[in-house]
């Protein structure tokens, strides 16, 4: 509950809904008991305070009435008015009473003024701004509340006056002088508001007049109550005269920050910290996303160090890394942003009351495994306080309007020859656990090898930097065929999830569904980058309920799967990791799945192709190059014949157009023959492409098992493209194809013979 007494007498239900209280005598009595909050009154002093010395006979029944109607007044909180010993006793927790938030507040900006005057002027505004007007308005002249008003009144001038001197200890001068003219003309027997404004008048480059201001105030005093100014005031104006140092404008103070002092030098994304920095000048959310161990944390403590200064009232950081529920992420902010709260009821309001007038970036740490809380904690603070702004590092974006989110990625490799930033913190790593190691050129070729299998993630090559203490460069690289079991043993300090490779991959993966688990796992078949289209297949296949691009976004989002354009693909070692999460059942069954997928494909980019003068999708072709090789290699392996025969065939104008002769399908010869198996025969052609033999014997090759198969035309154009290339090297075709040219044209008739002759010709003549 909440009562409030700066101001008309007010009382509020913990579900932030008023209660009545009717009746002068109920609400003097409620006054009363609030001003006396927690203490036990008895009933002689509650009927002395409302009757006066003489109370009518009646008095004692009258005030249980009163106290019975008061009571039901509370509804559910009614057990707060208790009956104790010889009295009453309303019972509040901390806070509940908005008179004890003030002077709590109060008492917290006169502590920080010496270290953060910046954070006491925005505690004291947060104090004045608890009144509502006059305190007790509707009881001033009652006996019983004028010493609480009186105390009350006293307070709230302390507390402006004490807003003004924190704020002159923040630097701030020029525009107060208005401000406090006002205040000593209305309060002109108050030294503290006179010595303020003698200081800004001071401090603004105006002497003369912060003299006449002392001499105003000393004839103020003379006449009003027949005394001298305070010796503090005196002093003061003998400061003014010498322009003494010590009230001069002090020094700009330091931003105040909660933000950890860095144990480790912080490496490279100077391009990224960059555009951070523009991010959050034009928006007041920005999450940073990425998969876990690229740097998401460090990235968002660097920008914020280097921004600290822009944020009149700091800069403070809530870690969600140990928080479990919506409870924990609002303690856990409470806690970091300084918010002294009433109640667990009342965090949210007590934070945003809070920050309602203050100018601070927040990060948000770690919010994927609370998404929706952090979420609401965001929205808000963003709707309630204009002048917060928000960094989150997430797995997964909170969804909130006005959010930008920055990708996080792995850091930059370079090249062999120009290291990037990811060879730069393996060796600054490597120069804090091994002082004095010097890298020759092989060796930073080997790091170099190191960043790149590892993906470039920061996380994989501090603790790949740390094996050093034990191992050579040389076998750390090795040893990366198995890197979960390589890359442990991170810093015993850190949290558990961020100590290994594995453990840190383990806290994205056990925030998934079961279904968003099954798909990230069966992804790990493919080799290469992917569409929706190959999910959607594998999804309808996997007979999962959930729909595939629900799924597949809900990846994307978790940071598991990345997207470029309109593709997707897994890290290398996300795939890694996601193939030791499949069975061999579900391996075969994505396989078949994709074979047929690839197949079907294969199909539509050879029609495609034959339907235009430029072939529209080679760059499709080039994109889905490693997972067609996969696809030809698991329908020969699995004796599917048909899908082998339909991707070769079917790519074969491609490799025609682009001059790719040596795509580099298979990597075993066999024998060829009449009599040996059709697999065979197709695995032969496949080698051929591969520069064994000439181009038109591979095409040919492929021509006569298509026909086998019941595919004329499409034999037809491949012997058609074969006979071309044979004309422009001056070769004669063998009897062979002649005679399966005669078999085709028979097949087809002469004049759908010829169309799709030419078209292979065609395509031949292309390249």
């Amino acid at each position: 509950m909440e009562f409030r007494i700066l101001g008309s007498l007010e009382i509020e239900a913990s579900d932030g809904s008023p209660l009545q209280v009717s009746g002068p005598k109920q609400r003097g009595l409620l006054a009363l008991l609030v001003i006396h909050a927690n203490e036990v009154l008895s009933t002689d002093r509650i009927i002395d305070a409302l009757w006066g010395e003489e109370p009518p006979s009646g008095a004692l029944n009258s005030l249980r009435f009163h106290i019975s109607k008061l009571r039901s007044a509370l509804g559910d909180e009614q057990e707060r008015l208790a009956t104790k010993g010889p009295g009453y006793v309303l019972l509040a927790s901390p806070g509940e009473v908005d008179a004890q938030r003030f002077e709590s507040a109060v008492a917290e900006a006169v502590a920080l003024v010496p270290d953060n005057p910046e954070a006491a002027v925005a505690r004291y505004q947060d104090a004045i701004e608890l009144w509502r007007g006059p305190t007790l308005a509707d009881f001033e002249y009652e006996d019983f509340a004028r010493t609480e008003i009186a105390r009350l009144r006293e307070l709230r001038l302390a507390a402006v006056e004490g807003r003004f001197e924190a704020e002159l200890a923040a630097g701030r001068h020029d525009e107060l002088v208005g401000e406090l003219r006002t205040l000593v003309d209305e309060h002109p027997l108050r030294e503290r508001l006179w010595a303020s404004l003698m200081t800004a008048l001071y401090r603004s480059g105006r002497q003369a007049e912060a003299l006449r201001a002392y001499q105003e105030a000393r004839s103020t005093l003379g006449d009003e109550l027949g005394i001298e100014p305070s010796e503090e005031l005196r002093d003061l104006e003998e400061k003014v005269l010498l322009q003494d140092e010590s009230i001069k404008t002090p020094d700009a103070p330091r931003r105040a920050h909660n933000l950890p002092a860095r144990v480790s030098r912080f490496v490279g994304r100077d391009q990224e910290i960059s555009t951070i920095g523009k991010l959050l000048g034009r928006s007041r959310l920005v999450t940073l996303m990425g998969v876990g161990g690229v740097g998401k944390t460090s990235l968002a403590l660097e920008v914020a160090g280097r921004h600290v200064d822009e944020f009149r009232d700091g800069v403070w950081l809530v870690d969600l890394a140990t928080v479990t529920d919506a409870t924990g992420v609002l303690v856990a902010a409470a806690e970091a942003l300084r918010v002294r709260t009433r109640s667990s009821e009342h965090i949210l309001a007590d934070i945003q009351l809070r920050m309602a007038n203050t100018e601070v970036l927040v990060i948000l740490d770690n919010c994927e495994h609370v998404i929706a809380a952090a979420a609401d904690l965001a929205a808000d603070l963003l709707a309630k306080c204009p002048g917060v702004k928000i960094l989150a590092t997430s797995r997964e974006l909170l969804s909130v309007p006005g959010e930008i989110t920055f990708g996080v990625s792995p850091m930059t490799l370079g090249d062999d020859h120009v290291a990037g930033d990811a060879v730069a913190l393996f060796t600054d790593r490597l120069e804090a656990f091994l002082p004095g190691t010097g890298l020759g050129d092989e060796e930073q070729q080997t790091v170099y090898r190191i960043c790149r299998a590892v993906d470039g993630l920061p996380l994989a090559i501090e603790l790949a930097a740390a094996r050093t203490r034990a191992l050579s460069l040389d076998e750390v690289e090795r040893r990366l065929s198995d890197r979960f079991a390589l890359l442990a043993g991170g810093s015993r300090t850190a949290a558990p999830r961020q100590r290994t490779l594995r453990a840190t991959i383990d806290w994205s993966y056990d925030l998934l569904s079961d279904s968003e688990q099954g798909l990230f796992a069966v992804l790990s078949v493919l080799p290469g980058s992917f569409t929706a289209e190959a999910v959607e297949a594998i999804v309808r296949a996997g007979k999962w309920e959930d729909d595939a691009l629900d799924l597949l976004a809900a990846l994307v989002d978790k940071s598991l799967v990345a997207r470029i354009g309109g593709r997707y693909y897994l890290l290398p070692t996300l795939r890694r990791y996601a193939a030791g999460k499949v069975d061999g059942k579900a391996i075969a069954r994505t396989r078949r799945v994709l074979v047929e997928h690839y197949a079907g494909l294969a199909s539509r980019l050879e029609d495609s192709f034959f339907a235009t003068e430029e072939p529209q999708l080679a760059e499709h072709v080039v994109d889905e190059r490693s997972n067609m090789r996969s696809a030809l290699a698991w329908s020969m392996e699995s004796g599917d014949t048909d899908a082998a025969l339909t991707v070769a065939a079917s790519l074969a104008f491609y490799w025609i157009r682009s001059g790719v002769w040596t795509e580099g399908w298979l990597r075993r010869g066999v024998g060829a023959g009449d009599d040996v198996p059709q697999t065979v025969q197709l695995q032969e052609g496949l080698l051929l492409l591969e520069g064994i033999a000439e181009p038109a014997d591979a095409l040919a090759a492929l021509a006569q098992l298509v026909e086998k198969e019941g595919e004329a035309a499409r034999a037809t154009r491949l012997l058609g493209a074969a006979h071309q290339i044979r004309h422009d090297l001056g070769h004669e075709p063998p009897r062979a194809e002649d005679d399966l040219a005669g078999r085709l044209e028979l097949a087809l008739g002469k004049e759908s013979f010829d169309d799709e002759w030419q078209a292979g010709r065609t395509v031949a003549q292309r390249r």
